[in-house]
């Protein structure tokens, strides 16, 4: 048996979902959303932002090894990290990552990092519309949504959604 975590990390919320994965096949076993009511609120200079931020992230962070501890995953896949972000955002999600990572190697587990576009279109997912344009961030996020729906009966948030979607994409390539 082999048990797949697969993970839709952000600043705010961070989808996860665990697969079993057996001769039979793949199943979704879980789906977890970690969000601290830790908020920005208003407007908050750069320091009160920062550390709110940093707040969050390791409060999904202890979630996230709350999980691990749990399933005890053979295969953790995570969406890579996105360089178009802004700056911090992208410094936050490597230390996510960089936490994924070290858990990982710590307890020799395989690792895989996905780019959003390769799990979309390993999912089905079209990255464009009927006319060739770009598929909206907001749009994918609904498809995903619907796909989830489609593939495992159940409503989920988007941000799970993308979780079960890239742990469904490694799980079928394992099955």
């Amino acid at each position: 048996m082999i048990r797949i975590i697969g993970i839709d990390a952000s600043t705010v919320s961070t989808g996860v979902s665990v697969f079993k994965v057996t001769k039979n096949g793949a199943a979704l076993e879980e789906t977890f959303l970690l969000k601290s009511d830790n908020k920005n609120k208003g407007k908050l200079d750069k320091q009160k932002r920062t550390e709110i931020t940093e707040q969050r992230v390791a409060f999904m962070i202890k979630g996230l090894m709350d999980i691990f501890k749990k399933y005890k995953p053979s295969v953790i896949v995570i969406e890579d990290v996105y360089g178009g972000k802004d700056m911090y955002t992208l410094k936050m999600l490597a230390r996510f990552q960089g936490f994924v990572f070290g858990y990982a190697v710590l307890n020799d587990i395989k690792m895989e990092y996905k780019i959003a576009s390769k799990w979309r279109k390993e999912v089905g997912i079209p990255l464009t519309d009927e006319n060739k344009k770009p598929n909206k961030r907001a749009t994918l996020k609904k498809l995903a949504v619907k796909k989830v729906k489609e593939l495992y009966k159940i409503d989920v948030t988007d941000d799970v959604a993308d979780a079960v979607l890239i742990g469904h994409s490694s799980a079928i390539s394992q099955s």
